[in-house]
């Protein structure tokens, strides 16, 4: 059993971290830095450069789209709620192999009818399940983590060096290695929906957006209605949040009167927003975006989107539900708080 101390740490962990995420993530500090920490950092920025340039020239160009498998069987009378809908993991470069794993999968059937990229099957005992083969274009910058630095990081560090002709160039050639490469790993935004709506009223996969980096996705909304600071949750932001809740629940009754008594002001505010978005998300999430929409007495309530990472290759032998059987990122946190509170 957690006590009080416990708690209050992830929740003092939780808040400073988005202190720092409304500083733009910026860690106050006094004085300039030195010329010499600047040359330092310049000839950083030139070998990663050089270094991902390497790495990168060697993988094989991007496809305009790729290729994914999904199943609705929410038209069917005797299969209905929102679990009838499913993506198949992985994605594929390859509309002629993505057909051969739907038929892998697509079950027996009565009667069956082609309809463009769909095939609807039709069974007395099943009910109705339209199987299709998706295209999504490939856009995005690639953030693979197997480059010697990621490009978030690059990014930040061209910022801190400052103008300098040799390392713009280097990192413009680096960005545009990443918009042309491979990528082995897409990031899927699945909208979400207010509670009490029909699942079927929203959940369409024409409107899954499918790129190459969480930043696209991003990127893809009006810049008017891009989500600041405080209504975006990356993945570190989201386990401390995690952690909030597993602490909380696993405190001694009776438990404080509210879970975020000792705080105030906007940060209170979104440490609530965190902790309701990490409550059921996958352990593999990126990023979960918090926005305010109607439901159906027209009332506005905080809807949250999550953005997931999905496997891309050239072919595979077999599909599998997309994210069937992970764990959520609450049953992750408890799973490793409890095997450092037993120890070797």
């Amino acid at each position: 059993m957690y006590d009080l101390a416990h708690f209050n740490a992830a929740c003092d962990a939780l808040r400073a971290k988005l202190q720092l995420m409304k500083r733009g993530g910026h860690i106050p500090h006094d004085g300039e830095p030195s010329a010499v920490g600047l040359a330092a950092l310049r000839v950083v920025l030139q070998h990663s450069c050089q270094a991902d340039q390497a790495v990168l020239s060697a993988r094989p160009d991007a496809p305009d789209r790729c290729f994914v498998v999904t199943c609705d069987a929410s038209a069917s009378t005797n299969v209905y709620s929102e679990r009838t809908k499913h993506l198949y993991a992985p994605a594929l470069i390859s509309k002629e192999c993505a057909w051969r794993r739907l038929h892998d999968i697509a079950p027996p059937s009565t009667q069956e009818e082609h309809d463009g990229d769909t095939l609807r099957l039709y069974d007395d005992y099943h009910g109705t399940y339209e199987f299709s083969v998706r295209g999504y274009e490939l856009d995005g910058v690639l953030e693979d983590a197997e480059t010697f630095m990621d490009l978030r990081t690059l990014a930040s560090l061209r910022v801190v060096v400052g103008p300098d002709a040799l390392c713009g160039k280097m990192y413009s050639a680096v960005v545009a290695l990443r918009e042309t490469k491979m990528p082995r790993t897409l990031y899927v935004n699945v909208p979400n929906r207010p509670r009490d709506l029909p699942a079927f009223s929203v959940r369409k996969f024409s409107r899954l957006q499918v790129s190459k980096s969480v930043a696209a996705i991003e990127s893809q909304y009006p810049r008017e209605s891009r989500f600041p600071t405080l209504k975006r949750f990356p993945a570190d932001v989201l386990k401390l949040a995690a952690t909030v809740n597993v602490t909380w629940t696993r405190l001694s009754k009776p438990r404080p009167p509210s879970k975020f008594s000792g705080f105030s002001g906007d940060l209170k505010a979104c440490m609530k927003r965190a902790t309701s978005a990490a409550r059921t998300t996958p352990c593999d999430t990126a990023l979960v975006t918090a926005e305010k929409r109607h439901d159906h007495r027209n009332e506005l309530c905080w809807v949250f989107d999550t953005v997931r990472p999905l496997p891309l290759v050239d072919r595979a032998d077999s599909l599998a539900v997309w994210g069937k059987g992970m764990e959520t990122l609450s049953e992750k946190v408890r799973r490793e708080l409890g095997a450092v509170a037993t120890g070797p």
